[in-house]
């Protein structure tokens, strides 16, 4: 499985992987160990189709290696993020959640209320199972102020919109350029 390089002063990993079972009645067993061959995180045995999400705080620089133990043949897809040293999320806005299996495209935490002038910092962790899809794509755009996260995510990947809100007052729409789910920006003074 695959080595993944941690860069040094990372304060935290993220880890999705999409197991997919290629015949019934097969299990596997996955686990992120450090470059010392100690375990850092781990999931419960599969058996089925499922998206997994691994968090780490603050590992070790050097090598996180994914570990899989399986009978039978699964495909395996991962995806790490690595956040710096001193990494704030700000505002979370996530598309669906790890556990769901089921296409939820919608803004899970898509209500933020932020003060006129304020810079803040808002976060897209991308949870949207995808399933059956391999290639679909998120954002936070917001149309009437011309901004929007940089790139696009997919299932596990993470996206950062720094922006200073308006100074007017209002509600002010975001919503995934891609397939329209909204959101708000609420300004109060």
């Amino acid at each position: 499985m695959p080595a993944l390089p941690v860069p040094e002063k990372t304060c935290k990993l993220h880890i999705a992987l999409d197991l997919t079972p290629a015949a019934p009645n097969t299990d596997i067993t996955v686990s992120i160990m450090d470059s010392s061959g100690k375990m850092v995180a781990s999931a419960p045995q599969q058996t089925a189709q499922k998206k997994l999400f691994l968090d780490i705080d603050a590992p070790a620089a050097g090598t996180q290696q994914v570990h899989v133990v399986a009978h039978g043949t699964w495909k395996i897809g991962v995806v790490a993020t690595f956040f710096p040293e001193g990494f704030q999320p700000g505002h979370i806005v996530t598309v669906a959640f790890p556990e769901q299996t089921k296409i939820d495209h919608s803004f899970q935490h898509g209500r933020i209320e932020a003060k006129p002038g304020e810079t803040i910092r808002i976060t897209l962790y991308d949870y949207d199972p995808h399933t059956g899809i391999d290639n679909l794509q998120h954002n936070v755009f917001f149309p009437t102020l011309g901004l929007k996260t940089e790139g696009k995510t997919t299932w596990g990947e993470v996206r950062v919109l720094d922006m200073v809100v308006p100074t007017t007052p209002g509600e002010y729409a975001f919503e995934c350029e891609f397939h329209k789910f909204t959101g708000v920006l609420v300004v109060k003074e």
